[in-house]
């Protein structure tokens, strides 16, 4: 290959800033201390254009990032929660599809997101995988059980913290609180099902406005009515 001849003003050289093997290094060094031809006022230095080719590397594909979901060994949900909130969702505990997937109301039977657009709480219907948007809305979520998951009938009793619910709800303050069932306003309460009325419910001293909506379990079906959580969405608005 012949050698190609190119103008650099040595003044500006700083070997530091060529990427170069240190053989390389070496031989521009040599071409460097030796005597130069001059064209106008620059130093012309003859040496292979080879001199300055990088070496090859293989491309190492960048991993994915990974989305960390809640252990469902646990049987947790994480609480959307905020300050402020307009409202919070209530339920009783996670189910067993929620807590696999880590998605609030995940179950492909269970109409509560469905429900949230039918009743006007949202403009669209979201995705369970979704949820964590909803707290730009104003929109939180909890259970009454962040440690059990399953149908109510599998969380033991003694998993339903009331009164960890209620320092949430202290510290939080949302304007309105939705349970999301009988059971879920039962255990807070501490009244029989039987005795729960759907829909907006006494005031009670130091606690937001509370509403009991029927539940949007496929379990549930029997008793679904979507009028409460279009009283819901009047309230709210």
């Amino acid at each position: 290959m012949s050698e190609a001849t190119s103008g650099i003003d040595t003044s500006r050289m700083s070997l530091r800033s060529c990427r170069l093997r240190p053989s390389r290094r070496r031989i521009l060094q040599e071409r460097l201390t030796q005597p130069h031809r001059s064209v106008g006022e620059k130093m012309v230095i003859e040496f292979p254009p080879s001199l300055f080719e990088l070496p090859r590397t293989s491309h190492q594909p960048t991993a994915p990032c990974e989305t960390r979901m809640p252990n469902p060994s646990t049987g947790k949900l994480p609480d959307q929660l905020r300050n402020n909130l307009r409202l919070v969702f209530v339920g009783t505990a996670a189910s067993a599809r929620s807590a696999s997937v880590g998605h609030y109301y995940a179950h492909p039977g269970n109409r509560f997101w469905r429900a949230l657009h039918e009743a006007g709480i949202t403009a669209r219907r979201y995705q369970p995988s979704e949820f964590a948007a909803l707290l730009d809305l104003g929109i939180g979520f909890t259970d009454l059980s962040k440690s059990g998951a399953g149908m109510d009938h599998q969380i033991a009793r003694e998993s339903f913290d009331v009164s960890g619910f209620r320092t949430k709800i202290e510290t939080f303050r949302p304007g309105t609180v939705a349970f999301t069932s009988r059971k879920a306003a039962s255990l807070f309460y501490d009244r029989p099902t039987g005795a729960i009325s759907l829909g907006r419910q006494p005031s009670m001293s130091g606690f937001p406005e509370a509403f009991v909506l029927s539940s949007p379990s496929g379990a549930a079906s029997g008793g679904w009515t979507l009028q409460p959580w279009r009283d819901l969405a009047d309230w709210i608005a």
